[in-house]
């Protein structure tokens, strides 16, 4: 089992795997930022470094926080990418991120 927390209105909506790890998104800090982690699927380890992942440090510490203003809501994986869709701007507009599968980076 893995639990994650905080202070603030967390909720994680969508998981991917391959084969290798475990991709989460969500809401953090009561919906106003998108939340995206990388776990080692053996270990449960989060992806902070080499000695947790063989990909290595995964955004900031195996985290991606982004102010979006609202929710991430699905997760999707290629061979490259990661793809996160949800919502922007008080519910108005769809947003849609690409980030790179083993760093974060968009």
């Amino acid at each position: 089992m893995l639990t994650v927390g905080g202070t603030s209105d967390n909720r994680a909506r969508s998981i991917a795997l391959d084969s290798n790890y475990i991709y989460i998104t969500g809401q953090n800090n009561n919906n106003v930022d998108w939340r995206i982690e990388k776990y080692n699927r053996v270990t449960g380890n989060i992806c902070s470094s080499t000695a947790n992942c063989a990909d290595g440090n995964f955004g900031t510490s195996g985290v991606i926080t982004v102010t979006a203003g609202n929710t991430a809501n699905s997760i999707a994986l290629d061979s490259n990418y990661i793809y996160i869709a949800g919502t922007d701007c008080n519910n108005t507009d769809w947003r849609i991120e690409k980030y790179n599968r083993i760093t974060g980076n968009i």
